[in-house]
């Protein structure tokens, strides 16, 4: 599912990250590459790319919620942020539901 060339070269991936508060599957920037100043903005490229209606992008990004429903939550802020809507208070298992729906919706409608 996760293609590692089209990953690499644009300078994020999809890591383990065993024993992490925020769960053990997270997408970060490549280090090596440094094409992101930090991991919160691969994070966001990748969200962005998936609103903006890229399939691959949108399939990674529901592959990491289903696994890690703690990071549902940061890319749930991260599309809310996108949208304008600064706070909001979500339990993990409706960040995935929610965010779901969304990369979805345009699938179904």
């Amino acid at each position: 599912m996760l293609d590692l060339k089209q990953a690499q070269q644009e300078g994020w991936c999809v890591f383990q990250c065993e024993g992490s508060e925020a769960g053990h599957l997270q997408i970060q920037r490549l280090d090596l590459e440094a094409k992101f100043p930090d991991d919160a903005d691969a994070h966001r490229f990748v969200i962005r790319k998936a609103i903006e209606g890229s399939k691959y992008h949108s399939d990674i990004v529901l592959h990491v919620i289903k696994e890690n429903p703690k990071e549902a939550i940061f890319i749930l802020l991260s599309i809310l942020r996108l949208m304008g809507i600064k706070h909001t208070n979500v339990q993990p298992n409706d960040a995935v539901e929610i965010v779901t729906k969304i990369l979805t919706f345009k699938d179904n409608g």
